[in-house]
């Protein structure tokens, strides 16, 4: 899928939502995204990582 049809960026794969926990916060970008649950979890979307989680309460 083309963003805004200008052909440069493209979706590779579907963002995934964490599903363990509510969605407390989120930003996002035109490039990444970021999603902070309500148990604590904060999880990464674009620059090569989909749905990785970086970092937990226990860290």
């Amino acid at each position: 899928m083309e963003i805004n049809g200008s052909g440069k960026e493209k979706i590779l794969s579907p963002v995934l939502i964490p599903t363990q926990g509510k969605i407390k916060k989120a930003a996002a970008g035109t490039k990444f995204s970021l999603y902070l649950t309500t148990d604590g979890q904060l999880y990464g979307w674009g620059n090569l990582v989909v749905g990785e989680q970086i970092i937990s309460q226990d860290n």
